[in-house]
Order: C-alpha cells, then sequence, then structure tokens
C-alpha cells in the first residue's frame, strides 16, 4: 500500500509572521501533516497562483486519499487579493472535482463572525451586505462536496452553522511541546492571557478589575496583545501588578516560562462560550494549567480532563486567593497538563484527520 496522499488547500499565502490563529494553523498543520510522513500535495497562495497549479493538483487528485482545506475568515469567493469575486474560482472547482472523483474531502470552518450583529456594525451594512451572500454560498459548496466539516467544537457547528451532524468532527487547534524550566516560586502567583482585547468579544475589563484587588494578595497578571488594540482600551483599570507586553511568535516563550497560570476571556457573548482559541492550546502546549469559565466549551475541556480550573465567572478572585496560598495544588494541575498535553499537539490533530478521512478513500478502493 503506497503512503498517504494528501492535497492541502488554504485560499491565501501563509504569513511571516503568525500573529493570530488564521495565520498560525494552515501551516503548522501543514507541517505535522508532512512530520508524519505524508505526501502532500499543496493548494496555496494568491488565487492567480492557485489557478495556476489547480492543472497540476486536478492530475494527482484521483491518486489522493483526501483533500483537506483550512477555509479563511473572508467568504471562499472573495479571497483574491482585492477581495472581489472571480470566476472561474480555482478552490470551488477543486472540492467539485474532488467530489466527482469519489476523494473524500474535509475543510476546516474557523469562524462564524459573520453571523454574529457585530459583523454587520464593525464593517458596516453595506459591505456585510454584499460579503453575506458568499459566506452562504460557500456553506452550499460545502454541503454538496465535503465528507467532513470540521469545526473549532460541536457546539460552534450546532449554533452557527447547521450542517449535518452525522457529517461534522471537532478539530480544535494544537500547540507544540515546550519544556519550560522549573517555576522559580516566590510570594505571589503571575498568571497570563494572550490574545485580543477588542470588546465586546473580548471584554477584559471585569478581569483587570479583579486583579486590580488581588494586588495585596499577590497575583500578578501579564497581558500579551497588540498595542494599538490595548491602547483603544485607555479606560481600562491599569494597576501596579499588572505588566502589558506586546509580544508574539517566539518572543512568547519567556513569557509563558515566567508564568504559573493562563487565563481566558470570559464568555461575554454567545460565540465565547463555543469558541476555542488558539492561545489555550499554545498554554497547554508549555505546560500551563488554564483558567476557564463554566459553561464554554474550553471550561468544558479543561474540566474533562484536569487541564486547570472551570469556574464560574463570579469565583475568580477566590480561586486567585486560594491558589496563590496553595502552590502545590498548582504545581500538581500543571503536572497534569505536561502528562496529557501530548493529545492536543499539531500532529494529533492531523493524525486525527488521517484517521477520519483516509480510511473512507482506502476502503472505497
Amino acid at each position: 500500500m503506497h503512503p498517504v496522499r494528501i492535497i492541502f488547500h488554504y485560499p491565501g499565502p501563509f504569513h511571516s509572521v503568525a500573529d493570530t490563529g488564521e495565520k498560525r494553523r494552515p501551516p503548522r498543520l501543514l507541517a505535522a501533516f508532512r512530520a508524519l510522513g505524508i505526501e502532500v500535495f499543496e493548494l496555496t497562495g494568491e488565487r492567480r497562483e492557485r489557478a495556476r497549479r489547480l492543472p497540476e493538483i486536478l492530475r494527482a487528485l484521483p491518486e489522493c486519499d483526501f483533500v483537506y482545506s483550512e477555509n479563511s475568515t473572508l467568504p471562499l469567493g472573495l479571497t483574491s487579493h482585492r477581495h472581489l469575486p472571480c470566476w472561474p474560482n480555482p478552490d470551488s472547482a477543486l472540492f467539485r472535482a474532488a467530489g466527482r472523483a469519489g476523494v473524500p474531502a474535509g475543510v476546516f470552518y474557523r469562524d462564524a463572525y459573520w453571523r454574529l450583529p457585530e459583523f454587520r456594525r464593525r464593517i458596516g451594512w453595506l459591505k456585510a451586505a454584499l460579503a453575506i451572500p458568499f459566506y452562504r454560498a460557500e456553506l452550499r459548496l460545502y454541503r454538496r462536496c465535503v465528507t467532513r466539516l470540521f469545526v473549532p467544537s460541536l457546539a460552534f457547528a450546532d449554533l452557527f452553522l447547521g450542517f449535518p451532524r452525522d457529517r461534522v468532527a471537532a478539530l480544535p487547534p494544537g500547540g507544540d511541546v515546550v519544556n519550560r524550566p522549573p517555576p522559580l516560586g516566590g510570594d505571589s502567583l503571575s498568571l497570563i492571557y494572550v490574545g485580543n482585547v477588542t470588546p465586546p468579544l473580548y471584554d477584559l475589563e471585569p478581569l483587570l478589575e479583579t486583579v486590580a484587588g488581588l494586588d495585596a494578595d499577590g497575583v500578578r497578571l501579564t497581558v500579551v496583545t497588540p498595542a494599538a488594540a490595548w491602547e483603544r482600551n485607555a479606560a481600562w483599570p491599569r494597576p501596579p501588578n499588572l505588566d502589558v507586553q506586546h509580544a508574539s511568535g517566539d518572543a512568547l516563550g519567556p513569557l509563558y516560562a515566567r508564568a504559573d497560570a493562563a487565563i481566558l476571556a470570559g464568555p461575554t457573548v454567545p460565540y465565547m462560550r463555543v469558541n476555542m482559541p488558539t492561545k489555550f492550546f499554545e498554554a497547554v502546549g508549555h505546560g500551563l494549567p488554564v483558567i476557564a469559565y463554566a459553561g464554554t466549551e474550553c471550561g468544558r475541556l479543561v474540566e474533562g480532563e484536569g487541564l486547570g480550573w472551570s469556574i464560574a465567572a463570579d469565583g475568580l478572585a477566590s480561586l486567585l486567593r486560594r491558589l496563590r496560598a496553595q502552590p502545590d495544588e498548582v504545581a500538581a494541575v500543571a503536572a497534569t497538563v505536561a502528562a496529557k498535553r501530548a493529545a492536543h499537539t499539531w500532529e494529533a490533530r492531523a493524525r486525527q484527520v488521517v484517521r477520519e478521512l483516509a480510511g473512507r478513500r482506502r476502503a472505497a478502493r
């Protein structure tokens, strides 16, 4: 039997600075497939580059075990350089060809922000009215041509997509295993938050107010976010036990190394309850316990696997005081995270895709 062969598709170029989940996930999964010894035919890059490579990809398609695609936050029909529709579209052509050839196709559907009222307010009603039909057309294409729709969580698909449940599978982000130096100890509890700080989805004001009240208790918080985003929230508290950094990529390593635990943003809207942020799994890869919130998908995973603490929104202050007073509890949960994090790497996610898609093609041969 020949080694697994796949077509990897992403409707855009990769970025040298991976400062968002979308910029980080596709190249990391591509690298994970290759690390597993899979032969990969790659269809990525700007639209013209994808169109130029499509004939070669289609010639290889009949011998491939499956197509795997990472979709964009832009609708598939608007992923050209100028975000204008184009015909013929090389991306939809790939999925239709896979369907005709009987080759299983899986797509990771990363974001349903376009379903939220905030999307219309943020980009304007006219742009939203023009974009939303393209998002709907993309979902119709997937319903016709895709074998498995991968999503951040099953609750995400139930809330936003209405896709047949028997064709949906959860495929959250992954992380890299990074061995941190032993904690230095000391008389404080150090937390880290990495990610967006743009309300209303990412409203850190309640967290900052809680941390401000725990300065005397030895609780410290590092917030890592782009400078421009932080400055837009000048009215938020700036307590002395807060450290704001604007690092990304490899520069995050030392910041994770000095933290005792990571903390997630609170569930401000239903979207946040079903989201699975990349930074959650990045923290787990660094061996950090995670503080998440009950009623969220992250909280469910944390509670189910013992990866940290899942709390009610009003229970944060009491938890932090307890952890500050009981460092052995933090160390014990960190040991659990270190033991289980291999199940949440990018390679583990790639193996799941192979299990779910490759077997279908080989069984049919």
